[in-house]
């Protein structure tokens, strides 16, 4: 990612993403607590999708 291109709370999104997925990522079975960090992942790559539409609108005004 470019400096130009680096913004701070997709960053921020991305590493609590990348750390909720690496608590998961080699579990064999799946429990309620892997399940809740599914759901959280979904939210923030929900608040990613957000906030990218947000700055492009931002900049059609």
């Amino acid at each position: 990612m470019s400096e130009e291109d680096y913004d701070v709370v997709i960053d921020v999104l991305q590493k609590h993403y990348d750390k909720l997925w690496k608590m998961c990522d080699h579990n064999t079975e799946w429990g309620i607590m892997d399940h809740i960090r599914l759901e959280q992942m979904q939210k923030l790559k929900e608040a990613m999708k957000v906030w990218k539409k947000h700055l492009d609108d931002k900049v059609l005004e």
